[in-house]
């Protein structure tokens, strides 16, 4: 081991709608001036047995900034705290694009947005405007 351990903590749900913790354990295999590179405890138990796996399991840590991993579990459980309360934001703000979206979908006339030629309504550079009945805010 080449420096601290660092932790990363993840949410785990039961069939029973139970939440679980779990902690990921990641070792230091080299130090930077910049950061660590870091291998979750099971590849490095496995180090050398599978070279495959050396390459596409290794993580980047900066020391400074937001990172994939922290030095102690204080940080670890604070960063995942703060991971959570993001993944909350994004999520709302995403249901409510969604809700807005369908709020205006009842003002549309497929038939005449079919006539229009607007058939494949993928990637092509068509829009169209969809007039919801209210501003949403997000």
């Amino acid at each position: 081991m080449n420096g601290p351990v660092h932790y990363r903590i993840h949410d785990l749900w039961s069939e029973n709608g139970a939440v679980h913790l779990s902690v990921e354990k990641l070792v230091v295999l080299r130090e930077t001036p910049a950061g660590y590179w870091l291998l979750d405890e099971y590849h490095y138990s496995h180090l050398g047995t599978f070279p495959e796996w050396e390459g596409e399991h290794k993580r980047w840590a900066p020391k400074e900034g937001s990172r994939y991993a922290q030095s102690t579990m204080e940080a670890a459980l604070r960063s995942f705290n703060i991971r959570k309360q993001a993944q909350r934001r994004h999520l709302k703000s995403a249901l409510a694009k969604c809700e807005h979206v369908l709020a205006a979908w009842g003002a549309i006339d497929p038939a005449k947005l079919i006539e229009a030629g607007y058939q494949d309504l993928g990637f092509t550079g068509k829009q169209f405007d969809l007039l919801a009945p209210a501003k949403v805010n997000y």
